[in-house]
């Protein structure tokens, strides 16, 4: 709806009040909303776009290049317990990834 609402002119005060949220609120939804657009756009609706924004952020920050890297080489990498040692990656983030590993067959 906040996206709606901003191609139809409506500034981030406008949709927040309209929401009844914050304006900082309508910015995180708005960029999540166009980060999600330009993936699409660029072709990256494998397996990765499935997964939470915040997790794979920081599972990307353990990649040069910030390539996706094979689903093998995450499994690889939880295997040897390598992402515990992630900045800002707890046990809810390792489960977030297990489930996703496995629901893409990895």
């Amino acid at each position: 709806m906040a996206a709606r609402l901003r191609t139809d002119g409506k500034t981030q005060a406008e949709i927040a009040m309209v929401l009844g949220v914050s304006r900082g609120r309508v910015h995180q939804i708005l960029k999540t909303v166009n980060q999600r657009k330009l993936e699409e756009e660029s072709g990256e609706t494998g397996p990765f776009l499935s997964l939470h924004q915040r997790v794979r952020k920081h599972l990307l920050s353990e990649f040069p290049g910030g390539a996706y890297p094979p689903l093998s080489k995450v499994r690889e990498l939880m295997t040897i317990g390598a992402l515990k040692k992630v900045p800002n990656l707890g046990k809810l983030s390792i489960q977030i990834i297990e489930d996703w590993l496995q629901s893409h067959g990895a």
